[in-house]
């Protein structure tokens, strides 16, 4: 008779490596469905933003997708960007260019983000940035991703081709000199 010890050896090796797999949880329809519910309307609020705030210039829509204590993550800095701030500046945004316009390009939400990249266009008629007016058109490349609570944008990142507007408007960009 043949010893069995061998077979009871892989016979439990197999065990032991089937029980020791890494499990994972297994995500139930409802769950998906209701994270699907929760990014569709992070989504309208986004796309709420900008076509009736920015582009229609209607700044009572600020009220209802800023959270008051909203934060604006730009170039490095943090700052607060609240319903009041945000309808200061987005009025001299559209004081200084009237037909100032966001084109979205893409929109992606995943968990309570939402990643937008965008075009804005618009005729320069009014001071910005120190700058009197020069009618010169702008095209200016835009990406935002924002994080959502409670049907409210609470933080914000943006980048947007600040350099290639100030080229646009006709500023030169020249070096510091170095004072010694």
């Amino acid at each position: 008779m043949k010893k069995p010890l061998p077979v009871i050896l892989l016979i439990l090796l197999f065990c032991v490596a089937v029980g020791c797999r890494k499990k994972t949880t297994i995500v139930e329809p409802k769950q998906i469905q209701a994270q699907a519910e929760v990014e569709a309307q992070n989504k309208k609020i986004a796309y709420l933003e900008i076509e009736k705030l920015w582009n229609e210039g209607n700044l009572d829509v600020a009220d209802q997708v800023y959270a008051p204590n909203q934060i604006l993550h730009f170039r490095g800095e943090s700052y607060p960007f609240g319903p009041d701030e945000a309808k200061k500046v987005i009025s001299t945004w559209l004081k200084a260019f009237p037909d100032f316009r966001f084109k979205i390009e893409d929109m992606v939400a995943e968990g309570d983000k939402v990643a937008v990249r965008y075009v804005f266009a618009g005729t320069h008629k009014g001071k910005y940035w120190g700058i009197a007016p020069t009618g010169k058109k702008i095209n200016v490349s835009q990406m935002n991703i924002v994080r959502f609570e409670n049907g409210k944008m609470v933080e914000a990142w943006e980048d947007y081709d600040e350099y290639g507007m100030k080229l646009q408007l006709g500023m030169e960009l020249m070096l510091k000199e170095d004072k010694k």
